[in-house]
Formats: C-alpha cells, structure tokens, sequence
C-alpha cells in the first residue's frame, strides 16, 4: 500500500540561484510564457547596465553553478576568493533591488502554487506511479524554484530538482515532477529518457487529466526512440505485475546506441 509520505519535497527559492537562472534565460531567450516578459527584460536590462562583468560572467556560466558556489571547493579553488567575495556581494545587491522585488514576489506566489498542485494530486499520483512502475518510492528531495515565465526542469543528483515553467496544461508542475523524480530512479541517458517520457509525460498524464496516446509528447531528438519502444510499452502496460528497471534492462535487445541527454 503507498504511504502518505513516501516521497518528500521541500520547495524552496535560492536567490543566487534564481537570480543567475533568470539573466542566463533572458539572454538566451529560454521564455516559456511572455506574462511578467516585461519585468524579466527589466530586471535583465538594470543588471546588464548597472554591472556588466559581473553580468556577462554568470550568463557565461550553467546557473546551477551558483546554488553552492561559495561552499564549492572546486568553484573556489577555480574562481578563486577574491571573485567568491565579489559575486556574493552582487547577489546581495541584485537581491535588495527594486527590479529583482516583482521577479521574487512572482516565484513565491508560484512556488505556493506548486506546493498546492504537488499536495492535492500526490496521494493519486503515488499510487499509479507505484503501480506502473513496481517501485515503492522512499526519497526526499529538494526543488528550487525559478521564475515561471522561464524555463526550468532538471535532475542534478543527490535528489536535487530546479523548477520552473508556465503551466501549459492542468496538472503540468505535477507531471514534471515527478519526470525529473524518476531520473533519480532510472537514470539520464536516452533511453532512460524516452522511457521516464512514455511512463510519466504520456501515461500518468492521460490517467490524471484524461485523453490518450499517440500523438505523445516529449523532446523531439526522442520521438523515434519512444516510437521504437511504443509497442513494447504498450505490451509492459498489460502486465499485472511491473517492473520498470527490469523493463529498462530488456530493452538493450533492441541495440538502441544510448547517450548521455543532460
């Protein structure tokens, strides 16, 4: 029987790592929604402006750098502590400004939504999850919120999630979730990928929101795997007993060249 509490998530906002996640996606125009576009290229404006250096160097680095950068041995060791002392003055400043208030009061409220979403559906999701999967799910994570207009989803070990996108159908948090929850359970190559794409972005969308597949959605890069796979998925769905690593494992018959997608 799936347990109350047999995935645990704790959302939270970093803002060093919010605000770098925000300029990094304004630069190279990483949108998911035009609501707030206007607050977002302001805020990306007064720091381009007002801080060039230290601007063109964090849209330079993967955003995901600055969750820890301070407490990083490699980071400090590359950068050195004259640019760590730098740059955590600037997240300081940006975090106090008048540009950066709106972007963070837009990421709290949304992080209330998600926390809602997550809570409503997760007693129903956990248990299709577990039943299409044959996992019982025992893990805690921890999801770090962005911007909503701004495009965000990422696994990046030790059960650490970066989230952040428009809701651009009714249960969209949920679903992605629990996609980048699986990478934790499976893996990152492609066909880990295509799979976590059939089981969670396709199946546990249409038995949550109704509907069915195909068409089936996901990357595109992927859409011949997930169609090679299709017919053994569909056979894997009528098993009365599931196994998703054992069905991971019996795919390697079908001499798919696998490679890392993240």
């Amino acid at each position: 029987m799936a347990g109350t509490q047999a995935i645990k998530i704790k959302f939270g906002i970093n803002k060093d790592y919010h605000i770098a996640h925000t300029l990094y996606c304004c630069e190279y125009r990483r949108f998911s929604s035009s609501e707030h576009s206007s607050s977002l290229v302001e805020f990306q404006r007064f720091v381009k402006t007002n801080y060039p250096v230290h601007y063109e160097f964090i849209v330079s680095q993967r955003p995901e750098k600055f969750l820890d950068y301070r407490t990083n041995e490699e980071f400090c060791e590359f950068f050195g502590n004259h640019l760590v002392n730098k740059l955590t003055r600037f997240f300081k400043e940006i975090a106090r400004s008048k540009e950066f208030s709106p972007i963070l009061s837009q990421t709290e409220d949304y992080l209330k939504f998600c926390k809602k979403q997550w809570e409503s559906n997760y007693p129903k999701t956990l248990r299709m999850m577990e039943e299409l999967t044959g996992l019982r799910f025992h893990s805690s994570f921890a999801v770090y919120l962005t911007h909503p207009s701004l495009r965000n989803g990422r696994n990046i070990g030790g059960n650490v999630l970066l989230w952040g996108h428009n809701e651009d159908w009714p249960n969209y948090t949920t679903i992605y979730l629990w996609h980048e929850i699986m990478h934790s359970y499976l893996g990152y190559d492609d066909l880990d990928h295509a799979i976590i794409e059939l089981l969670v972005d396709n199946e546990l969308r249409t038995r949550l929101n109704g509907g069915s597949y195909p068409p089936m959605i996901g990357h595109e890069h992927l859409a011949q795997l997930r169609m090679e796979i299709l017919p053994f998925w569909e056979d894997y769905l009528k098993m009365q007993k599931k196994d998703i690593k054992k069905f991971r494992d019996s795919l390697s018959a079908l001499n798919i060249q696998v490679k890392k997608s993240i």
